[in-house]
């Protein structure tokens, strides 16, 4: 039990300092966009070292929209904090806890896979053929398989204790 205090600890840590973060980069972001912020006519924007600057309208909205699916990861984060709290207060076999895990699972799928495309598409854009796996997406796709296994034998667990509790 001391361990997934301790567990639950870091991962609110986490979680508080990622809310942080996202909410101090929203207003530098609307700050630069309203002029409240002065921008260096210097600055180079740039997504996986590709200058936004040089690409088209669509191309831009691609790039910003795989890196938006990383929200995900902070959604999934709040997900896992809830089976953690579940956890706590000894609810092990929650049907939230199933739907969570399997929710996880898929929103790292899609992270891991925005991760992938935006390392391959990003050097397209500037003309050049480039792989770059950093396995950071792959890890990402491999944790959410495991995830969704792990909600299939949460489920399965949950149908075990029920037919154990019928039969005692």
């Amino acid at each position: 039990m001391k361990k997934i205090k301790i567990l639950k600890n870091i991962i609110d840590f986490i979680w508080w300092l990622s809310i942080t973060a996202i909410v101090i980069l929203f207003f530098i972001l609307l700050g630069t966009l309203t002029g409240i912020i002065e921008v260096s006519p210097n600055f180079r924007f740039s997504i996986n070292e590709t200058d936004l600057d040089n690409l088209t309208k669509i191309q831009q909205i691609i790039l910003i929209i795989l890196h938006l699916t990383k929200l995900l990861l902070i959604y999934s984060l709040y997900l896992f904090r809830q089976i953690i709290h579940n956890f706590n207060s000894l609810k092990i076999f929650n049907n939230l806890i199933i739907k969570n895990f399997n929710l996880i699972g898929y929103n790292l799928i899609v992270v891991g896979f925005a991760f992938i495309l935006s390392d391959f598409i990003a050097p397209l854009f500037n003309n050049i053929i480039y792989m770059n796996f950093h396995g950071f997406g792959v890890g990402l796709i491999s944790a959410g398989l495991f995830s969704i296994v792990l909600s299939e034998i949460f489920k399965i667990a949950k149908t075990q204790k029920q037919e154990n509790d019928l039969t005692i």
